[in-house]
């Protein structure tokens, strides 16, 4: 039996262009897929389909950082996508994810609760990956 190796997420880490590092991320995730558009005959009893364009997104939250909320504000009015690098462990900076992104943000600021700043990152061309 082969012993798949499991891998903690504390380890994560994010890049973006115009900001840095994000501080104080407490998790991101990411999501890449392509259309699937069906191609019914008539006569047949099951559809088919064809693959299509390939898409990726992604989203991440931190915590609140005064320090970089203005980053986050030049981002989001950038009239051009940044760069993006995803780290799934920072032990091992040679596997990563990257690619060209617009961003978005949003601030969540509860009554009982710590200051959270979450976005969303909407890919522009392919995502690439680095060392896997």
């Amino acid at each position: 039996m082969v012993k798949i190796s499991k891998v903690h997420g504390k380890g994560g880490y994010l890049i973006i262009e115009g900001i840095g590092v994000v501080d104080q991320l407490h998790g991101w995730s990411l999501s890449f897929s392509r259309d699937i558009v069906d191609t019914p005959q008539q006569g047949e009893e099951y559809k088919d389909s064809v693959r299509g364009q390939g898409s990726w997104s992604g989203s991440f939250s931190a915590y609140y950082d005064r320090a970089n909320v203005g980053k986050f504000y030049d981002v989001v009015n950038s009239t051009t996508e940044k760069d993006v690098y995803l780290y799934p462990e920072k032990s091992d900076l040679t596997k990563y994810f990257y690619g060209d992104a617009w961003c978005d943000f949003d601030l969540d600021v509860p009554v009982d609760g710590a200051i959270d700043i979450s976005g969303t990152l909407t890919g522009v061309g392919q995502l690439h990956e680095s060392g896997f």
